[in-house]
């Protein structure tokens, strides 16, 4: 996630902020998250949805057993 906005950036450190709080609900984060920083919640959910496959590409990467020299 390089090369993020200011918004985009302060969306991100919201939604793990809200998260790391212990929010499950993810209309709940959103809306939190929407309240918070004055972002439109069609933002929200994208920059979400960015930061779930950012997560992805690592959490496969790390479960990729193609490399044997650990």
């Amino acid at each position: 996630m390089i090369g993020k906005t200011i918004t985009e950036q302060t969306v991100l450190d919201s939604l793990e902020y809200f998260m790391n709080l212990g929010c499950k609900d993810k209309h709940e984060l959103y809306s939190k998250v929407v309240e918070s920083t004055n972002v439109a919640r069609p933002t929200v959910k994208r920059i979400a949805r960015d930061l779930k496959f950012y997560y992805q590409e690592r959490i496969d990467f790390l479960q990729n057993d193609g490399d044997k020299n650990d």
